[in-house]
């Protein structure tokens, strides 16, 4: 025998079936306190004003409140902000982050004393209050940040009133939101300040802990290469000039390759690898913004083919030797005659057994014999027989 047919089923009873049935009560609306209190005063019936149709209701509400405001009636209740700040528990954390973002302190405020107050009222006054916020940035892993930073940015005294908030602490969610803040707002002087003082320590401590970086800081520095100029000097510069560990050269290069710059920023940036003290960090580094593949000055390709003829000389490892590669599948046809003969005596005289200076030396010769094919295809006007 066969299987028996199933009989077909309501959607709903099938879907009670897998979630089961809803023992939630249907919520109904309150009946307003002010309608209430109306029936009470002017011996109404309760049943025919709540009758009423909704836009009826309203208005009645509406007309009520009016009243209260005319007689005098209408108690506001304000919020104490003496003590909003003061966390007594750790648990209490919680419920005081959900206040700050509704501030009740009065950003007008803020503001005209961060822009008017001298240095030392200034850092007396608000000490007390931004200190306070340690706790929370230090525990804050999503939402709204406080606002009582949002004003901090235009003030000269920043960096001052961001060491109350002790900045060394802050989570990395907290880092990554208050770098796009500030960022975005201080100029390139001071954006670098912030990311040399602030982003790269706390980049370098979570390496130094943990042996890799947190997503959010290489977040926070993929977002500072808003301000190109402070990036370089800051963060790229940094880990070529003091040598740093192998780990964080990684995380710089794999931020360089990440984050697209504008063809004003990368030339000075070349100009300034290429006269620094050679070192792995500086070739792996160069490496990487010449994949970029920009359009260069011809002054500044010489440049840096001068600049390889240079460290040609010594042992060089590997990082060196690619290096020296993808300049030469990028620029060896851009390349004059001359420039490319020096480029294949350069990877001949620092040759390397593992087969990368071969690839570079077929590269070399490519390029030149498809410049000399074009130049020999190329019909000048005495050729033209008419």
């Amino acid at each position: 025998m066969g299987k028996p047919e199933l009989k077909p089923r309501h959607a709903k009873t099938l879907d009670q079936d897998i979630r089961g049935v809803s023992l939630k009560r249907k919520r109904t609306a309150p009946v307003p306190t002010n309608v209430i209190e109306r029936a009470a005063l002017h011996n109404e019936g309760l049943d025919d004003i709540i009758k009423l149709d909704p836009q009826k209701l309203e208005k009645l509400q509406t007309q009520l409140a009016r009243d209260q405001v005319g007689n005098k009636t209408l108690k506001i209740n304000k919020q104490a902000t003496a003590n909003m700040f003061v966390a007594e528990s750790d648990d209490e954390l919680v419920d005081l982050f959900d206040e700050v973002a509704p501030l009740t302190i009065n950003d007008e405020q803020i503001l005209q004393a961060l822009k008017s107050a001298s240095p030392q009222d200034l850092l007396t006054t608000l000490k007390p209050v931004y200190s306070q916020l340690a706790p929370i940035l230090k525990q804050y892993r999503s939402g709204i940040l406080p606002k009582l930073l949002k004003w901090v940015p235009s003030s000269k005294l920043w960096f001052q009133i961001l060491e109350m908030t002790n900045f060394e602490c802050w989570s990395p969610q907290a880092m990554y939101g208050l770098t796009r803040l500030f960022i975005a707002s201080l100029p390139e002087d001071q954006s670098y300040i912030y990311i040399s003082h602030i982003l790269v320590p706390a980049c370098q401590q979570d390496l130094k802990q943990t042996q890799k970086l947190n997503i959010h800081y290489f977040n926070a520095l993929i977002k500072s290469k808003y301000r190109c100029f402070a990036f370089f000097r800051g963060v790229v510069f940094f880990a070529v000039e003091h040598s740093q560990s192998s780990a964080f050269v990684k995380v710089v290069n794999a931020a360089v390759q990440k984050c697209s710059f504008p063809r004003t920023a990368i030339i000075p940036a070349f100009i300034q690898l290429i006269q620094m003290e050679p070192n792995p960090a500086l070739y792996a580094v160069l490496a990487s913004l010449i994949t970029k593949n920009y359009s260069l000055p011809e002054g500044l390709l010489n440049d840096i083919l001068g600049f390889y003829e240079k460290t040609s000389n010594m042992n060089q490892t590997l990082v060196w030797h690619d290096g020296l590669l993808r300049f030469s599948r990028i620029y060896a046809g851009v390349l004059n005659g001359e420039q490319q003969v020096r480029l294949y005596q350069t990877a001949k005289r620092c040759f390397h057994e593992g087969g990368i200076s071969d690839e570079i030396l077929r590269v070399v010769k490519f390029a030149g014999n498809k410049a000399g094919q074009e130049q020999s295809g190329r019909v000048g006007a005495a050729d033209i027989v008419i």
